[in-house]
């Protein structure tokens, strides 16, 4: 998926959030939202900011745990360069839209089955 394509069927691009920093971020970190469920597309920690085709990191959060384990509940894709997580976040949402769990999904994806 690049800047330029929609987000699979039910997924949005998330509202600014004020609050969060990245927003100012020139090589434009995104999320996208279906329900309780968040996709956030990332330079990974560590990175160059003026590089955009380090390493990136796609994370897939269900905010509708409540009390979640501080070691789970974020679970982690990366790919070298921006376009590269963008196509990995989408196939993420297209693979939880079928499964309608994070886990199954970030595993599908992880094995490389779930391109479409």
């Amino acid at each position: 998926m690049s800047d330029s394509e929609s987000p699979p069927t039910g997924w949005s691009e998330a509202d600014d959030d004020p609050h969060v920093g990245d927003k100012y971020d020139p090589r434009r970190p995104v999320t996208y939202e279906s329900g309780d469920v968040q996709v956030s597309v990332h330079p990974a920690p560590g990175n160059d900011p003026e590089d955009d085709s380090a390493r990136w990191q796609v994370d897939a959060t269900d905010r509708s745990v409540t009390d979640p384990d501080p070691n789970e509940g974020i679970d982690s894709l990366t790919a070298e360069g921006r376009e590269a997580a963008l196509s990995l976040a989408r196939e993420f949402m297209a693979a939880y839209n079928r499964e309608k769990d994070v886990e199954e999904a970030i595993r599908r994806v992880e094995e490389g089955g779930d391109a479409e």
